[in-house]
């Protein structure tokens, strides 16, 4: 089993050769198949870990805002799951329940460093 990695704070000096201290607000730059997702948040620090090769590697972490999606009844506005909601002995309606989004704040580990100051 691993060791669990500690979180460095200090500055952190970007690609573009941006000095970032910690509790600055930066953009973090995100990629996935197709899709690029920028995101605006702080940074907290940096991830010290041992490469494959031996060398030292770096992940910066960032506190950005995130949204993740709920349900509640539309009649009553009381908070269900879709656990519950297909659950119950009735036939499912899909205008008997909405969705809403629940604003949170996620810790995220960015393994290529692409953050860049907010300015």
């Amino acid at each position: 089993m691993s060791e669990k990695a500690i979180r460095h704070i200090e500055p952190f000096t970007n690609q573009f050769g941006d000095v970032i201290q910690p509790g600055d607000a930066v953009y973090s730059i995100t990629m996935c198949t197709k899709n690029t997702h920028i995101a605006k948040g702080e940074y907290l620090g940096v991830i010290k870990r041992e490469g494959w090769r031996g060398e030292e590697q770096l992940s910066v972490q960032v506190l950005v805002d995130a949204e993740k999606t709920a349900w509640r009844w539309k009649d009553t506005k009381e908070d269900t799951t879709w656990f519950a909601y297909y659950s119950q002995s009735r036939e499912p309606n899909s205008r008997d329940v909405e969705a809403y989004g629940v604003p949170y704040k996620r810790v995220s580990t960015l393994q290529l460093n692409r953050i860049v100051p907010a300015m």
